[in-house]
């Protein structure tokens, strides 16, 4: 599944999803916000080791990244879910060229820190404009075009509807 064309989930479906998940918003957010403390643990984790990081600390990072989109996906954050698989695919392409580092760490403490802005704003343009701007840093590989970006700002602010 390419996360990038998942992007087309329109907020009228995200309003579905969090109904049919029987959560209101306030705890659909306090849900996924849970999911991103984790994944900041397991991010913290990794980067209190010493010398090279093994692989089970990576796919420890990798499923708390994939939980997060399930969490996100299942509780209507669906532009914010596809995100995340998004984020899971880089981590899963830098990690099978070896190119996970202490930087790489850090850039992923600096998205949890965005998400977690994100889910507690959700509807706040410059809070969306600078969560996307850290998920297109270099280091990433793979960033997003200027019209892409667009339909992921509209479509995070749908999340919020």
């Amino acid at each position: 599944m390419n996360a990038r064309a998942d992007l087309a989930l329109t907020g009228d479906r995200a309003r579905e999803r969090r109904a049919e998940s029987g959560l209101p918003l306030g705890t659909s957010q306090f849900y996924v916000l849970t999911c991103v403390q984790y994944l900041r643990d397991r991010v913290r984790d990794g980067s209190a080791t010493v010398g090279d990081l093994d692989s089970s600390a990576i796919e420890e990072i990798l499923w708390a990244v994939r939980g997060l989109a399930i969490a996100a996906r299942t509780t209507g954050f669906n532009a914010y879910g596809c995100m995340c698989l998004h984020l899971a695919e880089q981590i899963a392409d830098l990690q099978r060229n070896s190119r996970i580092s202490r930087s790489t760490l850090d850039l992923l403490g600096a998205w949890a820190e965005h998400s977690e802005r994100y889910l507690r704003h959700p509807s706040e343009p410059a809070v969306v404009t600078a969560f996307i701007a850290q998920l297109n840093h270099p280091e990433w590989g793979s960033p997003f075009g200027e019209m892409e970006q667009d339909i992921l700002s509209v479509a995070l602010l749908s999340d919020s509807a």
